[in-house]
C-alpha cells in the first residue's frame, strides 16, 4: 500500500478544458496494472457520487480487457492546487483561508455522507476553481462501503495507528492537519524529517496552535 499514486495527469490534446489522468508509460505490467485498479476504485467512487460544488466532474473513462491500460478524464482546473497556491506568493486575505476551511470541511462531510473515507486529504489533493472554490479531487486510492483503501495518508495528514486503516477519524485528523495548513500556509512541521514527525505524533506532539486561527478547531480533528 502507498502513500500516494503516480498516475499521469495531463491536459487532453484535443480539449484544454479536460484533463486526462493514466497510468504511467514506463512502469511494468504489474504497477500499471495496479495503478488501472486504483482508476477503477475512483470511477467507483464517482459513480457513487455523482455531481456535487465541491467534486470536479468525471467526463468519461475506460480501460483494456487485460486491466493494464486505461484512463479517465476529468474536468481541468486551471488554477491548480491549493497546496501550490498557498506556497505561492499570492495575496491571501483571512476570510478566503477560512473559506477554503468551510468548504473542504463540506465536501469531506458529502463524502462520510455517502460511505466514502478518502484516504488521503492534504491540499495537494484540493483544486481551486475558477471561482476560487475549494474542490476535492483524487479517489483512486480511497474506501468506499466494505473496501478497504489503496493507498495511506502522507505523513503530515497521518494519523498513527496499528492497522493501514481508513475511517472518518483518520480523515478528520488529516483535515486538521489541512487545516493548518491553510491558515499557516505550511504544512506541520515543515522544518522536520518525516521520521521525527512519524515519532512526534506517535507521542501526540503536535505543533504549537497558540497563535493560529482555528487553532481550537485543529486541536479537535487531532484528538
Amino acid at each position: 500500500m502507498m502513500d500516494s499514486n503516480t498516475h499521469i495527469q495531463k491536459p487532453c490534446p484535443t480539449d484544454y478544458n479536460l484533463v486526462k489522468k493514466s497510468p504511467h508509460p514506463f512502469l511494468c505490467s504489474s504497477e500499471r496494472h495496479r495503478q488501472v485498479s486504483q482508476l477503477m476504485r475512483e470511477v467507483l467512487i464517482y459513480k457513487r457520487l455523482q455531481a456535487h460544488r465541491r467534486l470536479i466532474k468525471m467526463i468519461s473513462y475506460s480501460w483494456s480487457a487485460d486491466e493494464i491500460d486505461g484512463y479517465v478524464i476529468f474536468e481541468y482546473m486551471r488554477v491548480g492546487s491549493l497546496e501550490a497556491y498557498l506556497a505561492s506568493d499570492a495575496v491571501i486575505t483571512q476570510s478566503q483561508q477560512l473559506d477554503w476551511c468551510l468548504q473542504a470541511t463540506e465536501g469531506i462531510a458529502f463524502l462520510h455522507s455517502s460511505g466514502v473515507i478518502h484516504g488521503d486529504i492534504k491540499p495537494e489533493n484540493m483544486v481551486l476553481d475558477d471561482s476560487m472554490c475549494v474542490q476535492i479531487i483524487d479517489f483512486s486510492g480511497s474506501s468506499i462501503d466494505d473496501l478497504p483503501p489503496l493507498c495511506l495518508e502522507s505523513t503530515r495528514y497521518f494519523l498513527p495507528r496499528p492497522e493501514p486503516a481508513c475511517n472518518v477519524q483518520t480523515d478528520i485528523f488529516a483535515l486538521g492537519s489541512s487545516i493548518y495548513h491553510v491558515m499557516q500556509r505550511a504544512p506541520p512541521f515543515e522544518e522536520l524529517d518525516i521520521d521525527e514527525i512519524e515519532e512526534r505524533y506517535k507521542r501526540q506532539d503536535f505543533p504549537e496552535l497558540i497563535n493560529v486561527f482555528c487553532g481550537s478547531i485543529i486541536a479537535v480533528c487531532w484528538r
